[in-house]
């Protein structure tokens, strides 16, 4: 008896969740299935999901559709698209807790795409070195961006620019005829407030339909974009695994940590605790949380609220959120700024006004930061010696909590840091930022910004009027910029290879810049900046050598030993920018400077702002004028460079005379005349090598020893010179013959005189002086020649 084979599937929460959905009544339920399946539809018509994650609760719940999506495309044995990919971006400096809550998610996830082999990759963006809060904040670059600050520097820098170039990376490795099908899978909602629903219309947003922005060719998704923050709790919350209480699958076991963080950080509950009358629209769980320095909002609420609600949990963030008020609570306090500009105006004057933070506060806050990544440390140690002491419970918080939940200062920021301090004489001396470093970790001394705790915020008043300093310009001979010594005196060595440049600058002197490496951007190398911080610089510290430096010292050092490497091409910057701090150190303008320091200095020029304007539009006036002169002679060069192509081209084709323009007559007299000039110096060497030879045949050398005939040259300077004479024409050509025995006259005048130091060659000399009958019988048959070939143009 036979019996028909049975195909058995094992089915799980994967194959099932869209009944469990209706099932259980979830109220976003009907909207989550509709939102997977359109995905899954793009999936099975070739599209490339590009996820924007950070790790929030609105992109946490496009990543359960998406993984929805993907897990149903391979159950069903669908051939989709293995590119799709999860883009986060990682700042640096956000707030730890969401961190440590969005880096365990990415661990999760990935360990979940690789169990269940599905077409998924995690893409992790960061901003470079330059492009950090650090090098652009601490490092004297610019100013954190504040409440109303229309152009948000940090969002590009840190975030946008940082996902462009990932994304640019990881799609370079992708068909190009496959581009256009990326698709940018975003979790922005209308109700999250009027800007962003604005935002989301402006760029033609849609949870259905794929769409793009005008003369863009990244095409957008919204699919939860009229969901309520209700709507997204309510997917979250019913999200997990190994649980009967989940009824949507998750890579996750459940969203609950994401749950109390909002919640701690919010009002202190959240829709999924709330009663049924408040509805789905209203929630108290959607506390933002972004940078924990940013100050884009004003003072941090959600950090703030966190450290409130529940300060032995959330506490060991309390330092660092000292940082975010000090910088919120004293935008307007202007002795926080540095006034020296570094720009030069037309006039030649540098603006004296506040601007940047002050060197000494940029100290106070790396030294803070610091201080902060080592008490964390500390706090770590303590909570590890407890849970191995039994002192505490053994769970899986405090298993997180043994180790140190952030580090915001590594030795490449150091290194970083100091190479803009040194380069732009932003401190006193050199090799602060690793002074700074060791007083901290070598030397214990703290800066825990206690006094913000009392602090009040600074009352908004005007900045102060501007003064302007004489400066003239920076970048010439008078500083030596890159240039290096150290080089100098090894250039001869048998071993020596120099990765030196050679730099014109603005008044045409050059400047042979130390060695340096040159990559595609401005760069630390990790191993070298940790033996300059815990090695190099010590050894200089307990020496004592560091008062020995100028400021530039240790950006130089850090060129020529590789720790640093410079972006290509850009050495001609860097070395303005040397230049110009050497310039204000010269005028004891660098370092922490007040403006009253500044104004005591004597033999400094300063002038109000009234009076820099008039000077300023006049000297604008006087370069724009430059600039159109400078424009109108190149434009002539250019023609006369043609027209001296021209005439050139007509000379050697032998076009005749009467064939040439009134314009190209005056080219071709100037071209001859350098001509005549040309052969008649040929003539003149052929003359001095002649003489050497017959000096050193009269005196026998040649017979005596080893001679290099000189007949060779002699017949090929011949040679040269016909070919020259024939190109002249008649006309040229005895002009050349009359000066030639003009020149000839000469000599037989200085022999006459017997003023014999008055030859202009030693050979001539020697010859007159050792053998004058034979040099007035050589120079009177020239002159012979040249009459007879003169007379030959006569008939």
């Amino acid at each position: 008896m036979h019996c028909d084979e049975i195909n058995i599937k094992n089915v799980d929460e994967w194959d099932l969740w869209e009944t469990g959905i209706d099932n259980a009544d979830i109220e976003i339920g009907k909207e989550a299935i509709c939102a997977v399946l359109r995905i899954y539809q793009y999936l099975l018509a070739g599209k490339i999901f590009q996820l924007n994650y950070s790790g929030g609760k609105d992109s946490e719940v496009c990543l359960g559709l998406l993984i929805l999506a993907l897990m149903k495309a391979k159950r069903n044995g669908d051939k989709i698209s293995p590119h799709s990919y999860v883009l986060h971006v990682d700042t640096r400096v956000e707030n730890p807790e969401v961190h440590n809550l969005t880096s365990n998610k990415l661990d999760k996830l990935r360990k979940f795409i690789t169990e269940n082999d599905i077409p998924l990759s995690i893409v992790i963006a960061q901003p470079s070195l330059s492009s950090s809060w650090l090098m652009r904040i601490i490092g004297g670059r610019g100013l954190p961006t504040f409440v109303n600050t229309e152009y948000r520097q940090c969002t590009h820098e840190l975030k946008i620019s940082s996902a462009n170039k990932a994304r640019a990376n990881y799609i370079s490795n992708i068909d190009r005829s496959l581009h256009k099908d990326i698709v940018m899978l975003l979790g922005s909602r209308d109700s999250e407030s009027v800007h962003r629903a604005a935002s989301i219309e402006k760029f033609n947003g849609s949870s259905t339909l794929l769409t793009s922005e005008k003369n863009c060719d990244i095409a957008t998704l919204y699919p939860i974009k009229e969901w309520t923050d209700g709507d997204v709790w309510d997917f979250l919350t019913n999200a997990g695994i190994n649980s009967k209480y989940r009824t949507i699958p998750s890579y996750l076991d459940n969203h609950l940590r994401t749950v109390d963080l909002y919640r701690d950080s919010g009002n202190g509950e959240c829709v999924y605790f709330q009663g049924q009358e408040q509805g789905r629209s209203k929630s108290q769980c959607s506390a933002r949380h972004g940078c924990f320095i940013c100050v884009a909002s004003g003072d941090d609420k959600s950090m703030q609220k966190l450290l409130d609600t529940n300060p032995e949990k959330y506490g060991y963030m309390r330092g660092i959120n000292r940082v975010q008020r000090l910088l919120y609570l004293t935008r307007y306090d202007w002795s926080y700024r540095h006034i020296v500009g570094r720009t030069i105006s037309d006039a030649g004057y540098i603006q004296l006004k506040p601007d940047t933070y002050h060197p000494s506060f940029v100290a106070t806050l790396l030294h803070a930061l610091i201080s902060f990544d080592y008490l964390e440390v500390q706090r770590a140690k303590d909570v590890a010696n407890k849970l191995k002491n039994g002192d505490i419970i053994n769970d899986s918080y405090n298993q997180r909590m043994s180790q140190p939940q952030f580090q915001f200062v590594t030795e490449q920021d150091i290194v970083g840091i100091e190479s803009l301090w040194s380069l732009h004489a932003f401190q006193d001396k050199p090799f602060q930022a690793m002074k700074i470093w060791h007083h901290v970790y070598s030397l214990h001394k703290l800066e825990t910004l206690n006094f913000v705790d009392n602090l009040e915020e600074t009352p908004r008043t005007p900045i102060p009027a501007a003064l302007w300093l004489r400066i003239d310009q920076w970048a010439t001979g008078n500083y030596c910029g890159l240039h290096d010594l150290a080089d100098d005196m090894t250039a001869f060595d048998v071993d020596f290879s120099s990765g030196r440049q050679v730099v014109v600058n603005d008044d045409n002197t050059v400047t042979h810049t130390c060695s340096f490496n040159e990559l595609r951007s401005f760069s630390v190398d990790e191993d070298g900046a940790k033996w300059l911080v815990h090695d190099e610089f010590v050894r200089l510290w307990l020496n004592g050598d560091l008062d020995c430096f100028t400021h530039s010292y240790s950006f130089q050092m850090m060129l020529r030993s590789g720790i640093l490497s410079l972006p290509k091409g850009k050495i001609k910057l860097y070395n303005k920018m040397a230049m110009r701090g050497q310039c204000y150190s010269q005028l004891k303008i660098s370092g922490a400077k007040t403006i009253e320091d500044i104004l005591a200095l004597p033999d400094l020029k300063i002038i109000g702002d009234k009076e820099h304007k008039i000077l300023n539009l006049k000297a604008k006036k006087t370069k724009e004028q430059q600039i159109i002169n400078d424009k109108k002679i190149k434009e002539q060069q250019i023609i006369n460079d043609k027209m001296h192509r021209s005439v050139a081209n007509k000379i050697s084709k032998g076009v005749a005379f009467d064939k040439y323009s009134e314009n190209e007559i005056v080219v071709y007299k100037q071209q001859m005349e350098i001509q005549v000039q040309n052969v008649l110096s040929q003539i003149n060497l052929a003359i001095n090598i002649a003489c050497e030879e017959l000096n050193s045949k009269l005196k026998g050398k040649i017979a005596r020893q080893q001679y290099v005939y000189k007949t060779p040259i002699i017949l090929a300077l011949k040679k040269r010179i016909t070919e020259s004479k024939r190109e002249l024409g008649d006309y040229y050509h005895q002009q050349v013959l009359l000066q030639q025995k003009m020149s000839i006259q000469s000599y037989l005048s200085i022999f006459e005189r017997g003023s014999f130091n008055d030859f202009d060659s030693d050979h001539l000399k020697e010859l007159a002086i050792e053998n004058p009958a034979i040099f007035k019988g050589m120079m009177l048959n020239t002159i012979s020649q040249c009459d007879a070939t003169l007379a030959d143009f006569l008939f």
